[in-house]
């Protein structure tokens, strides 16, 4: 079979024999209508000429649209509504002409006019359907860019036709003209539906889409035409005008032969949206204006009323659309920057830093293990660290770089100008910046971030996403040799993580059996009713180069090289056997990082308790919130276990995190510490004092015992010694000392032990 045929040899989309039987019929009808209007006299009525040849070009054409959507596939059934509304309008042309022999019975709307309107809503429901089947039809502005084009027109070619025609209208307005002004409201409708079809194909309609414009304008035109006669009550039946109604059906009845779909149906759906469609309700707003212009200067002296108010129409509708433009706009240029913003910290995304082009620097960021943040902390606490970390490194840099985010943990700063030596001290920078602990709803947290660096060539440009795509590279060699790292893109390491791998190296080799790197300093913790001691925390201290170095030169470097559970283990042994060996009957405080709160440290405690040859309850474990909140359950198990053991729990930095009066019951605690952020206030601020002395009355209830950390000046050790009860610690009761010096601060004491 051909391509194009049906079975049986016929063409696709063609009407066959009777089609072509219909088509010249129509011709016919046409022909003949066309000559009574030319060759009668005046004024005279043919009412054959009505009957057989004006109505019957509509009833033929409207057999055609039937036969069209009946022979052809379901995508062209919507020509048969067009098909029953042209029918409808001969059937209401019929009884126009009969009503001249026997008038019908009078009625608010005629008859024929009834049957005549019927057309415009099957006609739009057809073309509707004809449309959506294959593109996609434009909405809101789309439709009343239609209605301006249509309108402009409209005003433009009453008025040019007016002013050649001399027609002029100073009558009234009756009930006939409101009900022909309907006609042409209906006729605009359909044409901007067309108009509409012709944007969404990119202005390449096909020829029977063409054909029903031509046949609606025409249409229009004549009602338009009609209702100016009408309004100055010139209208003779049988003059030039009664000629464009049935030239339109002729265009119809074509354009139902003629007819195709508007595109395959596989073919992908569009929208046209260019200039030039802009420019066609831009022209009719335009000529709408020029219209009036034209009328109040004078410059035609036959301007109708129907071209004033449809110039009228156009001009506000433009306005509305213009209005309707700069939303439109206004939402894109929205839309458009928040496509290219962070939502979360409002910084750039991947897609703002790929369109750039930067002649700099570039540094890549990720956050070190921020899973176990997600999972320790929950979404919303995680979400405010990531926003922390983003103000940070804005507030880092110059206001001509940027800083973007790129990825869930990862951020890239971009730095204009400067060369690989001076971006790799800026990342230093950044990264020592981030390091400084975050506070997060009172929980004190530590982040670190690695970093490679980029560079492109001096003077010299490129794509930003290029030069990001090498600091990648160089942060991927930075991640795979631990956290808190700056690598370089010719594959070399920044003065400060030479500095950093060095100390890792020295801790591990510290911690490693039989070296004695790390060794516990002892806090006393002493009684504020007699000074007797309770227990004494054990506080690492690390003799390095000639110092000994305190928690807080190492700890970083301490649990970015994953030492922390080494050293816990190392401090939980060493101050159990240091305290044994000296003789003291001091019980001793060791803090058990979230990594060891796990069934496992059970068994270690259970064989440090009987090395050094003491009970169980001589030892106490301090535990943060952070520990607990990453696994709840665990931890409280754990803790459970070692509670039935003889092990004592306190709980450590209260006051900063989570936990309130009412979750202590629950916590299985011996005892709290209160975090220095409250106990340093005691002397200052009494509602903080208020607070102490409530949670201090509420664990003494529960029988949980209360420590006052931070006691570091002589106005806060009084205010401390004036509670009823509890524990103090700091450097005013006592500082950290070697087992030796602990020893001689025993015999200096004069409160028993």
């Amino acid at each position: 079979m051909a391509r194009g045929q049906y079975p049986g040899g016929r063409r696709a989309g063609s009407l066959g024999r009777t089609g072509d039987v219909l088509l010249l019929l129509t011709a016919v009808a046409y022909v003949a209508f066309v000559l009574s209007v030319f060759l009668r006299p005046s004024g005279e009525v043919y009412l054959w000429a009505d009957l057989f040849a004006y109505d019957g070009v509509f009833f033929l054409a409207g057999l055609l649209m039937v036969l069209r959507g009946t022979r052809g596939d379901a995508s062209e059934r919507p020509w048969l509504l067009i098909g029953i509304g042209i029918l409808l309008n001969a059937v209401g042309g019929v009884l126009w002409s009969l009503d001249e022999i026997s008038p019908m019975p009078s009625t608010v709307v005629a008859i024929p006019d009834l049957l005549w309107m019927c057309f415009y809503p099957l006609a739009f429901v057809a073309l509707y359907r004809l449309a959506s089947r294959q593109v996609r039809i434009s909405q809101g502005a789309g439709w009343l860019d239609a209605v301006i084009a249509g309108s402009g027109v409209f005003t433009i070619g009453l008025a040019a036709i007016g002013t050649a025609l001399a027609i002029d209208v100073n009558v009234g307005v009756n009930a006939d003209y409101i009900v022909n002004a309907t006609y042409l409201l209906g006729d605009l409708v359909l044409i901007a539906m067309v108009v509409m079809v012709a944007q969404a194909c990119g202005w390449k309609l096909p020829r029977a889409w063409m054909l029903l414009l031509g046949g609606l304008l025409l249409y229009g035109f004549g009602d338009a035409l009609y209702l100016v006669e009408l309004s100055r009550g010139s209208y003779v039946e049988g003059s030039a005008i009664d000629v464009l109604w049935p030239t339109a059906g002729v265009l119809f009845g074509v354009a139902a032969v003629a007819a195709r779909p508007l595109r395959a149906p596989d073919a992908p759906r569009r929208t046209s949206t260019g200039p030039a469609w802009v420019l066609v309700p831009s022209l009719a707003v335009l000529g709408s204006g020029a219209v009036l212009l034209a009328g109040a200067l004078g410059l035609s002296d036959n301007m109708s009323l129907l071209p004033v108010a449809f110039a009228a129409l156009t001009i506000v509708l433009g306005v509305i659309r213009l209005d309707t433009a700069v939303r439109q706009q206004r939402a894109l240029a929205d839309e458009l920057r928040e496509s290219r913003l962070d939502v979360l910290t409002g910084l750039p995304n991947r897609t703002a830093v790929a369109d750039g082009v930067i002649a700099g620097a570039a540094i890549a960021l990720d956050i070190d293990d921020m899973a176990a943040f997600n999972d320790s902390l929950g979404t919303d606490r995680a979400d405010r660290l990531m926003l922390s970390v983003a103000r940070r490194l804005r507030a880092c840099i110059r206001s001509e770089d940027v800083v973007a985010r790129v990825g869930g943990d990862e951020f890239v700063v971009l730095l204009s100008r400067p060369g690989l030596a001076q971006a790799t001290v800026v990342a230093e920078d950044l990264l020592r910046v981030i390091e400084e602990p975050t506070v997060i709803d009172g929980l004190h947290l530590h982040v670190s971030m690695s970093a490679g660096v980029a560079a492109s060539e001096p003077d010299a440009s490129m794509p930003a996403i290029d030069l990001l795509a090498v600091a990648n590279d160089a942060l991927r060699r930075a991640k795979s040799e631990g956290p808190g790292l700056v690598r370089v893109q010719d594959g070399s390491v920044s003065r400060m993580s030479v500095e950093r791998l060095q100390r890792r190296a020295e801790i591990r080799q510290a911690l490693r059996p039989g070296q004695d790197g790390f060794v516990p300093y002892f806090q006393p913790i002493v009684s504020i009713a007699d000074g007797s001691v309770l227990v004494c925390e054990a506080l690492a201290r690390w003799p390095r180069q000639g110092r000994i170095l305190a928690p807080g030169d190492f700890m970083d470097d301490l649990v970015q090289s994953g030492s922390l559970p080494a050293l816990t283990q190392r401090m939980l042994t060493a101050s159990l056997t240091q305290l044994t060996d000296a003789g003291l009957g001091y019980a001793t405080a060791v803090n058990v990082p979230p990594e060891l709160l796990t069934a496992e440290l059970t068994s270690h405690i259970e064989r440090a308790l009987a090395e050094a040859g003491v009970p169980a309850d001589r030892l106490y474990l301090e535990v943060t919130e952070t520990a607990i909140l990453r696994d709840p359950k665990s931890a409280a198990a754990v803790l459970h276990e070692l509670r039935e053991q003889g092990v004592r729990v306190l709980l450590d930095d209260f006051g900063t995190g989570w936990s309130g009066l009412s979750s202590l019951r629950d916590l299985g605690i011996d005892g709290l510490k209160l975090d220095y952020s409250f106990v340093s206030r005691l002397a200052t601020d009494s509602a903080t004092e208020a607070i102490v002395r409530g949670i201090a009355s509420v664990a003494r209830d529960l029988g949980i015992c209360v420590i006052y950390e931070g006691v570091e000046d002589p106005e806060v050790e009084a205010r401390v010694f004036e509670m009823p009860t509890g524990y103090a610690q700091g450097f005013a009761v006592a500082r950290p000392m070697p087992i030796s010096d602990l020893a001689a601060w025993q015999a200096s004491r004069q409160a028993p032990v």
